[in-house]
């Protein structure tokens, strides 16, 4: 009986030894898996609408064409795209771009890029990113993280950027300006050779977008049970309605965006020079002045800098004394002399010695 006893507790000890190197082998199979097509591992175009009304026939020829291997050929949705690829879309014809990461361009009529991130963009998209992304113009490069924002590029390079979520990061190719930083709500418009100021998104801009990619969006819905997806199905239509609403003035004034020089904790902006620098910020609906606060994050030579600076304008912009040097975090807080808004996220530069 004891014989019997031992050699069934030894069978069991061996299952439960077994069974965590059993799964632990599924689930390197099941991650080697190949892809559903709900995950696509290539990028693929993913869809095409027909004057912004419906879904394009499988038949339809001469709507969206890639260039490829030196020549045009129309191609169908569903098609895997190769990074390099020239992809242009007809006067008729929208086009949904997936990325392996989740990211997606949507593309109007009469625009065309290169596939990879989205370079030499000439038209007009809508891009949902989920990771590190850019779309770039022949100029000019709107980089982001984890964000959803629309640019438009003409042939001679004018372009406009707006930020309906997240953070946009805007510079020149070649390197005419200082680098700008766009946030939630803001956009900036102009050419290559102008440095680029950042204003508040208008309600006409918002419409705009919001009635061809809202459409877009329910016409070639994401794929379900994509988990490359998850968190960045950003439903455009929630988003412009929270930013009317923060800028409608009934809940009370909306933080201030678009700080200049802007830069993170970790990637401050680095400056050339703090001789003659002027803070700057887009404007607040309502807003009569504004409280900047200036702190210094490492030793500095300005006497004054060693403890937080705290001015007021009634402008959108500050200039700061000279004598700046190291490291420095700043924020606004706009006011209409009855109530304060909440105060804008911090912004880090660097000035050299």
């Amino acid at each position: 009986m004891m014989t019997f006893m031992r050699s069934a507790w030894f069978v069991v000890r061996r299952r439960w030894l077994v069974w965590p190197l059993v799964l632990s082998l599924c689930l390197q199979a099941c991650a080697n898996a190949p892809s559903t097509p709900s995950a696509p591992r290539q990028i693929t175009l993913a869809g095409i609408v027909v004057d912004a009304q419906r879904v394009a026939r499988a038949d339809e020829p001469g709507l969206v064409q890639v260039h490829r291997n030196g020549s045009w050929m129309d191609v169908r949705a569903d098609a895997v795209l190769q990074e390099g690829d020239w992809i242009s879309t007809g006067p008729t014809a929208y086009a949904l771009i997936r990325y392996p990461s989740g990211s997606e361009i949507y593309m109007r009529p009469n625009t065309r890029g290169r596939i990879g991130s989205f370079s030499e963009m000439v038209g007009e998209v809508f891009a949902k990113i989920r990771g590190v992304f850019a779309v770039q113009t022949t100029f000019v490069r709107a980089g982001a993280e984890g964000t959803a924002y629309s640019v438009r590029a003409s042939q001679g390079g004018d372009y406009s950027v707006i930020v309906f979520d997240g953070t946009v990061r805007l510079s020149s190719l070649a390197n005419a300006w200082p680098s700008v930083a766009l946030g939630v709500a803001s956009m900036a418009s102009g050419n290559p050779q102008v440095p680029p100021r950042a204003t508040v998104v208008s309600a006409e801009d918002l419409s705009r977008s919001h009635a061809w990619v809202d459409r877009m969006e329910k016409l070639l819905p994401a794929p379900r049970g994509n988990a490359s997806n998850a968190g960045t199905v950003l439903a455009v239509a929630g988003l412009i309605a929270i930013i009317a609403a923060s800028q409608g003035g009934s809940d009370g004034l909306h933080a201030p965006v678009g700080l200049q020089p802007d830069g993170t904790a970790q990637q401050p902006a680095r400056l050339r020079s703090c001789g003659a620098l002027t803070l700057s910020w887009s404007p607040v609906k309502g807003a009569k002045d504004y409280v900047v606060t200036l702190t210094s994050l490492m030793p500095a030579r300005a006497a004054y800098a060693t403890a937080p600076l705290t001015r007021n304008t009634s402008t959108n912009s500050l200039a700061l004394p000279g004598g700046l040097y190291g490291l420095y975090r700043w924020h606004v807080v706009a006011s209409d002399g009855r109530q304060s808004s909440p105060a804008s996220a911090d912004a880090h530069f660097y000035c050299p010695g």
